[in-house]
């Protein structure tokens, strides 16, 4: 074998792997600094404070820089560095080899589409949160039909920034009173108007005296008790002078308009919902009542001798009576027997009953591409915690429309409410039928258990 043979080949494959040595590192290696810019791949807009990450052929972050607050950036990357990472909240990495053309643009793009919020104002129109003059903040169907209020008002409390609701606990009719943005008059009603599909409603509350003196009332709740949340879409309020200027002087105090749903959401054709819900409730808690002193007037029991103390007033129904120390006394329900006179501590508790809510729905929804609606029935029972109190109340809604050309839509809507309670408890302090009222005087030694036939 000759010189030239066994010697050319391994000089010319050391000159080759030389010069791809050569022209590698040249592809590596950013010589001098590079500018660019970051932009949204939507708008086209430059990304502020974006993150450019140097990385090298393992992976690792060696160094970076941020862009400014119009995306663009200058950089001088590291020798060891093979690749450059470009992150910023709220957008999909981009990665690049290294390394890159000076004057590059960059394009991110946003992990998710941001969609200006719609809200609805005066006569059923819809516009951009944004766009509004005035205040006005929406509440989703969501946020509150989890809430299973027999009276819808109760859901929004909490819910909106300077919405203040305030409910009652005046048995299964009771109403809320609402005010936005603080009280407006200190003798007139502050409450916001009502407003159901472009129909106002109200919000004044129906609550007769009809006591002994006339302090005491029954509550039959308010219009707004009446919608039924199974069937709202969603509730927006608006705030201020100039949302109340949409309908006028008696919206002075706000607007909480609801907004049905209708049937156009979802896919096309025919979908049937139904929904049960049972809700148990109870007391959350009892005044501190005192087990010392029973039933008397002075420190004197109210029967002596069979008949009434003293015959005054003060001596029966009231617990100013001796100590209940167990002495065996006639009492109201020993039947003229003695019999120890002792406390019953749980006397008011078990005269409460624990409540039952049932509420079933159902609705039938259609749509196509020109034509929709919604049909529902909903059945509500319930008995409150005060025995032989209760209330029912069937809701039916019907609300359909159709689209004419691009421009034109009609749509209507109609609901009918059949409800009724055959005993609703009083409110108030009189000593003719408040229920509050007798347990601030009633003797601590007599079971209600004595009384439930009464």
């Amino acid at each position: 074998m000759s010189f030239k043979k066994q010697f050319v080949m391994p000089i010319a494959l050391a000159l080759l792997c030389a010069l791809t040595f050569t022209t590698t590192s040249a592809l590596h290696a950013q010589e001098g600094p590079i500018s660019g810019q970051v932009v949204d791949q939507n708008t086209g807009e430059g990304a502020l404070l974006a993150t450019l990450i140097y990385l090298n052929n393992n992976n690792e972050t060696i160094g970076g820089t941020t862009t400014d607050m119009d995306g663009f950036f200058t950089i001088e990357p590291p020798t060891d560095a093979v690749r450059l990472r470009v992150t910023k909240v709220g957008y999909n990495d981009v990665v690049l080899n290294l390394p890159i053309e000076d004057g590059i643009r960059i394009e991110i793009e946003a992990q998710v589409e941001i969609l200006d919020d719609l809200v609805v104002t005066a006569l059923g129109f819809k516009k951009d949160q944004k766009s509004v003059g005035y205040a006005v903040q929406k509440v989703d169907a969501a946020d509150f039909t989890s809430a299973k209020e027999t009276n819808l008002i109760n859901s929004l409390s909490g819910k909106l920034a300077g919405v203040n609701v305030v409910g009652s606990s005046n048995g299964v009719t009771a109403s809320s009173n609402v005010t936005i943005r603080g009280q407006s008059s200190l003798t007139g009603n502050n409450q916001p108007l009502f407003v159901v599909n472009g129909l106002p409603i109200t919000n004044g509350l129906n609550s007769p005296g009809d006591g002994l003196n006339g302090s005491t009332t029954i509550d039959f709740g308010n219009a707004a008790s009446l919608i039924n949340p199974y069937d709202i879409e969603s509730i927006s309020v608006l705030k201020g002078p100039a949302a109340s200027a949409l309908y006028g002087t008696r919206a002075s105090d706000g607007v909480i308009l609801i907004t049905t749903k209708s049937g156009q959401a979802g896919a096309e054709g025919v979908s049937i919902d139904f929904t049960s819900d049972l809700v148990l409730s109870s007391v959350l808690r009892y005044p501190d009542y005192q087990n010392t002193f029973g039933g008397g007037a002075y420190g004197r029991r109210d029967y002596e001798t069979g008949t009434q103390y003293f015959g005054t007033y003060d001596a029966f129904g009231e617990s100013w009576g001796p100590r209940m120390d167990g002495r065996l006394v006639r009492q109201y329900d020993s039947n003229g027997q003695p019999a120890p006179f002792t406390p019953a501590p749980d006397n008011i508790s078990n005269f409460f009953d624990t409540g039952v809510k049932n509420t079933n729905n159902i609705a039938i929804n259609y749509r196509d591409q020109q034509n929709y609606f919604r049909m529902s029935a909903t059945r509500l029972d319930q008995t409150g915690i005060v025995p032989n109190s209760d209330l029912t109340r069937n809701t039916f809604y019907l609300l359909g429309g159709t689209q004419y050309g691009e421009n034109l839509s009609i749509s209507g809507n109609m609901s009918y409410i059949d409800g009724g309670s055959d005993n609703v408890p009083n409110a108030g302090y009189d000593e003719s039928s408040s229920i509050m009222y007798g347990w601030l005087w009633y003797p601590r030694n007599l079971p209600t258990s004595s009384l439930k036939d009464y």
